[in-house]
């Protein structure tokens, strides 16, 4: 007899068609214990190979339908904790080889990328902060030690007027010159180097570079003595110059000798005109100076200051945002290749890696803001402890409950009790019911809970007792 090579599905055929990927599964069951040696029941094998080739004939009967699950549970079980899901994630078709890459190898690469990506942003910003604070650093010494020699200077000097010395043939002088020049050059140099620094971070907020300009009372007082300056610098030239008028005028009049011999008086007050106009013009040119000076200085403190600024920024908040990203990154690449070489991977746990990004980023900026300075008591710098926290959230969280904990159970200590009352008063009426009753039971000896349940009991026996003293008296009378 023939097999059927196209067998028309009945009822059980098209219900048992479910199974399929049941089936599949079971393969790729059979091919994870083959490879790794693990022992199973022949039962078994025989019961999930027979069910592939009597699916594919259309024979499979409910009974072995029963016996197909029944085996599949104990392979399940076997292999634990390798499951089916866990399989299909790193396991694919060859068909799909051809077209695109595996669902584990998309998840591989892309932590690779943002592994890489996060560890090349954090040398920048890392590299970025260290010149900064370099530069930052360095002006401030420079500076002082500018100052240092400017005192120095001055001190030579005053040493050099008590003892009337020539200040100009003074080596020590020169020597501290030279000195200053020299430290001048290098701030000059490392203040182009912070203007650098700055432009950077300036062009990232699409900011323009600082211009250092004066104030708007300061700026009026210079133009006011500008103006002063020029107007009287305009009417000296013009008083030499109509003085000059003048003089030729009058020599034209008089003889040749007066012309080409003029008096004292008229040669001193040209010269005297002259020094004035000279000492305008110096005037107005030193204002000019110093208000280039001013406008530099304060061009020199903005850039020190939003260096200062921009590395305090820096340490506090984007590094130890980075540092707490590169240890959750580190912690999902080492999970997932413990679970590429267990072979428990699944794909709903990228979802978990996600979130554990950026729970360790946040994790990482949070616990910066629990230490104000750089190092910490134990050794190790703020940065590591935001990388060790990133790596292990629930670390942060265990602390975080800690606390809370310990703040509420300070709390409910601190409140009173409203209900101690309460109680006493319940007490105290029980003693006062108790020294009520005390000349029934002192007879007894016992506590009033043993009496009261043989005062209830021998309720009969109390009557006499009680009436005794009244039948003495019947008796005396």
């Amino acid at each position: 007899m023939k097999p059927n090579t196209n067998p028309q599905p009945s009822s059980l055929s098209l219900k048992t068609d479910d199974i399929a990927p049941a089936i599949e599964d079971a393969q790729l069951l059979l091919q994870h214990v083959a490879e790794k040696g693990i022992a199973l029941d022949e039962h078994d094998i025989s019961v999930l190979v027979e069910a592939k080739f009597s699916y594919r004939e259309g024979t499979l009967s409910a009974e072995r339908e029963q016996l197909f699950w029944r085996s599949l549970t104990n392979v399940t079980r076997a292999i634990k904790p390798v499951t089916i899901q866990s399989l299909r994630a790193i396991h694919q078709s060859p068909k799909r080889k051809k077209y695109m890459e595996g669902n584990i190898d998309k998840v591989a690469s892309h932590y690779r990328g943002v592994a890489v990506l996060s560890v090349i942003i954090l040398l920048v910003v890392q590299i970025y902060l260290i010149i900064g604070v370099t530069a930052k650093t360095k002006s401030r010494e420079l500076f002082e030690q500018k100052e240092e020699i400017r005192a120095k200077i001055a001190e030579v000097r005053h040493l050099k007027k008590l003892t009337d010395q020539n200040l100009e043939d003074d080596h020590t002088i020169k020597a501290l010159k030279v000195q200053f020049k020299e430290i001048e050059q290098k701030e000059d140099a490392n203040y182009a180097l912070l203007t650098s620094w700055n432009k950077i971070w300036l062009t990232l907020l699409f900011k323009d570079e600082f211009q250092g300009k004066l104030r708007g009372y300061r700026e009026t007082d210079y133009e006011t003595q500008f103006a002063m300056l020029e107007d009287g610098i305009a009417q000296q030239e013009m008083s030499i110059r109509s003085q000059s008028e003048h003089a030729d005028n009058a020599a034209q009049e008089t003889s040749v000798q007066l012309k080409n011999e003029p008096t004292d008086s008229t040669k001193q007050d040209a010269n005297n005109q002259r020094e004035r106009l000279k000492t305008l013009k110096e005037t107005l040119r030193e204002k000019q100076l110093e208000r280039e000076h001013d406008i530099t200085r304060n061009r020199f403190f903005l850039n020190t200051f939003s260096s200062a600024y921009v590395t305090i920024a820096l340490e506090r908040y984007l590094l130890p945002l980075l540092y707490g990203l590169l240890g959750a990154i580190f912690y999902v690449l080492r999970t997932l290749s413990r679970e590429l070489e267990s072979l428990t991977y699944l794909p709903l746990t990228e979802i978990n890696y996600r979130l554990r990004i950026l729970t360790g980023a946040l994790a990482g900026l949070t616990v910066s803001w629990f230490f104000t300075g750089n190092n910490l008591s134990a050794g190790l710098s703020g940065f590591a402890v935001s990388f060790l926290t990133g790596y292990n959230v629930e670390l942060l969280f265990f602390l975080m409950d800690k606390m809370i904990s310990q703040l509420t159970s300070k709390n409910s200590s601190s409140e009173p009790a409203p209900s101690q009352s309460q109680p006493a008063d319940k007490g105290s009426g029980l003693k006062h019911v108790t020294s009520q009753s005390q000349p029934v039971s002192k007879g007894s000896g016992s506590d009033m809970p043993q009496s009261q349940p043989a005062n209830k009991a021998s309720s009969s026996e109390r009557t006499p007792s009680q009436s005794q003293p009244a039948s003495k008296d019947s008796q005396k009378s």
